[in-house]
């Protein structure tokens, strides 16, 4: 076993970012905490004892202070559609910098590189690089565990904290009373992970030796329809659900109109088909750990959306 006594955690005002973090400090351990502001890194962290570094870690150098004298480093960095090669250079510059102080390097990742699959995307689901996010996506997770890393991919996440999360959109526009426009098809099963959820099975799979080098799954809540969800939260929130699925074609066209939706064309098709996650393998390794409920869950993302936006 490994024992976790100085952890970086890059990209930690991003919502895995910081439930690791909350869960590093619910422990004990010394955690500094990066990200490139600093009124970030105080509204997500001014009440607690993290040390803060303002650093972007596209610059190795800030990259290499940042991680200096820390004995683990989770990279949540989540680069935005507009430059996702981005994670191609941060990531480089993250291994380097770990290598340079003997740190262990753990990725926190997405599946796109292992969808659209019929069967649940488990450790072993081999890669399908459909699309350029896709192919960065794996390549990122490659430098990782080629260095000796280990990576953890995860379904989308929805919770407080979510700035970007279909589901959580989907609340909001609930709350607010508007249509859901679901970005592809609202019956096909999908597993969302409860973000906070995230920290303690990542935080054990880092203190085993025998994990790094290799890929592993974080399941979520388990698989259910997104209108399903859609359903639940309109019946907590006491709202009418109007949920419609955003065609090909429509979503073809607004690709010519709003930059956001042309940037996220090329992985919509995996939108369109079922996502479901089994994470037998993880929890073989490191046991079980609490699944909070979409009931649970939802509730909650309600309570903070509400409290954000009164």
């Amino acid at each position: 076993m490994r024992t976790l006594e100085r952890v970086a955690v890059m990209g930690a005002t991003g919502p895995t970012g910081a439930a690791i973090t909350r869960a590093l400090l619910e422990r004990g351990v010394h955690v500094r905490v990066m990200s490139r502001s600093e009124s970030h890194l105080a509204n997500a962290f001014g009440d607690t004892n993290a040390e803060r570094v303002v650093a972007d870690a596209a610059d190795a150098e800030a990259c290499a202070r940042a991680i200096d004298g820390c004995d683990t480093v989770f990279n949540c960095i989540g680069a935005p559609m507009s430059n996702f090669k981005l994670h191609l250079t941060t990531t480089q510059n993250i291994v380097d910098a770990a290598s340079h102080c003997n740190a262990a390097v753990a990725l926190i990742t997405g599946y796109w590189f292992q969808a659209p699959n019929d069967e649940p995307i488990s450790k072993s689901t081999p890669e399908k690089l459909t699309n350029p996010k896709s192919t960065i996506r794996f390549e990122q997770e490659s430098m990782v565990r080629d260095a000796g890393g280990l990576s953890i991919v995860l379904p989308d996440f929805y919770g407080p904290g979510c700035a970007k999360s279909f589901l959580n959109d989907a609340v909001r526009s609930i709350l607010k009373g508007d249509k859901v426009l679901w970005p592809g098809n609202p019956e096909s099963l999908r597993d969302f992970v409860y973000v906070p959820d995230v920290g303690e099975p990542a935080l054990r799979l880092a203190e085993r030796e025998e994990a790094f080098g290799q890929r592993w799954v974080i399941a979520g809540s388990g698989a259910l329809t997104p209108a399903s969800l859609c359903r639940e939260a309109a019946r907590m929130a006491d709202a009418t659900l109007r949920l419609k699925m955003i065609s090909s074609f429509v979503m073809k066209l607004a690709s010519f109109v709003r930059v956001d939706v042309h940037q996220f064309m090329d992985v919509a098709p995996i939108y369109r088909e079922p996502a479901t996650f089994d994470d037998s393998d993880t929890r073989a390794l490191i046991g079980d750990w609490p699944v909070t409920s979409y009931d649970e869950g939802l509730a909650r993302t309600i309570e903070w959306i509400r409290s954000e936006e009164s």
